[in-house]
């Protein structure tokens, strides 16, 4: 059974030059609303997911057992704040580039908690493999 599975194709106010970029930066915005509407609530449930693995990771770590050993609270913190702020720019309808940023700060302590837990060549893809996460 073939098909295509773009919901976009044979839709003329979609078309795309030969580079595939829209033709014009309206259309672009549109598609992108469209897609973020149909990704909405995986990227939330994404986020829930992330704030409840930032809090248990924290919880499991000497830092709040014993308040010793606390390395990179701060990232901890902003990522923290981040993911509240992505949800609070998905509920209010922010712009994407709002919420692009407020996502790149989402992933630095998960980054830098698997630097510390993996080794080099693992932390990368698992790292990637979180970031890669949120695209889907």
């Amino acid at each position: 059974m073939g098909g295509n599975y773009n919901i976009f194709v044979g839709d003329k106010s979609y078309k795309t030059n030969f580079f595939l970029q829209f033709r014009s930066p309206r259309i672009e915005r549109k598609f992108q609303e469209e897609v973020f509407s149909r990704n909405k609530y995986s990227l939330q449930g994404f986020l829930f997911l992330s704030l409840v693995g930032l809090v248990l990771h924290y919880m499991n770590g000497p830092c709040f057992q014993f308040y010793s050993e606390c390395k990179n609270e701060g990232a901890l913190l902003v990522s923290m704040l981040a993911i509240i702020a992505s949800f609070i720019a998905i509920y209010t309808g922010s712009s994407f580039i709002i919420l692009a940023f407020l996502l790149s700060f989402v992933t630095s302590y998960p980054t830098i908690a698997f630097a510390d837990f993996l080794s080099y060549h693992t932390s990368i893809l698992a790292s990637m493999s979180y970031i890669s996460l949120m695209g889907k």
